[in-house]
């Protein structure tokens, strides 16, 4: 700023600096502010974007739970209605087998005393009687066997038993069948002691099972027996040159009923009863039976148990 006088002289050159100040809401301080609030908007619209989704998706869940606890609620109902019809079906086979059971027995008492009673022609027609008696009262055995095992009803008493001589005894029994179809029956037991903890009745009836199945699927050449030990269990095998399993057949093999040959193309009699229930036995004695076949070749089965050590008495008594 400069000043003339009435003379015309300029005085000095004097500055008056001023400052002129924003309003309050354009400082610094206040878009500082603004950013503050952009970004706590920007946070709440996320923050509540997010809760609205997790109720949809806790909505979502809930009636998801809601539909699988009526699907459940459902499915226990049908499955105890299952199991309550199993369970009749398991009574009354169990109770017809034992009443068929027990008459089939005084007729087969009674036609014993005729066969000795009657001579000549006779005699055939009550050794055909027998046959299909004995082969009634088998598979009537097996239904009430497999319904008790079924039910749990089957007591397993696990007592120290030497497997040589118990294949050796059921070996022995069954040695005449295979003569009577001209097969050559070999019995091939290991010599050393080899003893497991079972049930000396179920393991007779497994061997039973594998053996009778053996000489009658095989037509001609052998059925051997062996006994033995591998990796601290013992077993039994049952080797034939039968007729052999056919490959897609082994997944079904154990289950109960179910036979190779079905309907009236088939050339063996049989109700699909006898491995299956040896499969049970086997299981609850913590044994298994495993099986090599090839059709038309002839089949292998071996069942065996974990080893135990021989009993003292019997040891006092070698």
């Amino acid at each position: 700023m400069q000043a003339r006088n009435e003379r015309g002289q300029l005085s000095r050159i004097t500055s008056f600096p001023l400052e002129i100040i924003p309003p309050w809401y354009r400082s610094i301080w206040a878009y500082l502010v603004y950013g503050l609030g952009f970004l706590g908007l920007a946070y709440g619209a996320r923050r509540f974007y997010i809760v609205k989704e997790e109720k949809r998706q806790a909505r979502r869940r809930v009636q998801k739970l809601e539909r699988e606890r009526v699907v459940a609620e459902r499915l226990k109902k049908a499955n105890d209605r299952l199991r309550e019809a199993n369970r009749l079906k398991e009574d009354f086979l169990a109770t017809t087998s034992h009443e068929l059971r027990t008459p089939l027995t005084n007729i087969l008492g009674s036609l014993e005393v005729l066969q000795g009673m009657m001579e000549g022609e006779e005699t055939e027609f009550l050794d055909m009687i027998e046959e299909n008696g004995k082969r009634l009262k088998r598979t009537l055995n097996a239904l009430l066997d497999l319904s008790m095992l079924r039910s749990g009803e089957e007591d397993v008493e696990l007592t120290p038993t030497s497997l040589d001589e118990c294949v050796e005894r059921v070996a022995s029994d069954l040695r005449a069948d295979a003569k009577e179809k001209g097969l050559s029956f070999r019995v091939d037991l290991s010599g050393a002691p080899m003893w497991a903890d079972l049930d000396e009745q179920y393991l007779e009836q497994i061997l039973r099972n594998l053996i009778e199945n053996a000489i009658k699927y095989t037509d001609e050449g052998v059925v051997a027996v062996s006994t033995g030990t591998a990796e601290g269990r013992v077993y039994a095998e049952v080797e034939d040159t039968g007729i052999g399993i056919d490959e897609a057949f082994l997944p079904d093999l154990f289950e109960e009923f179910k036979q190779e040959s079905r309907g009236r193309s088939r050339t063996y009699e049989g109700n699909g009863l006898g491995l299956a229930i040896s499969a049970r036995l086997a299981d609850q004695m913590d044994g298994a039976i495993r099986v090599e076949t090839e059709k038309h070749k002839g089949s292998r089965f071996r069942v065996e148990f974990p080893r135990s050590s021989e009993p003292a008495e019997a040891s006092a008594e070698g």
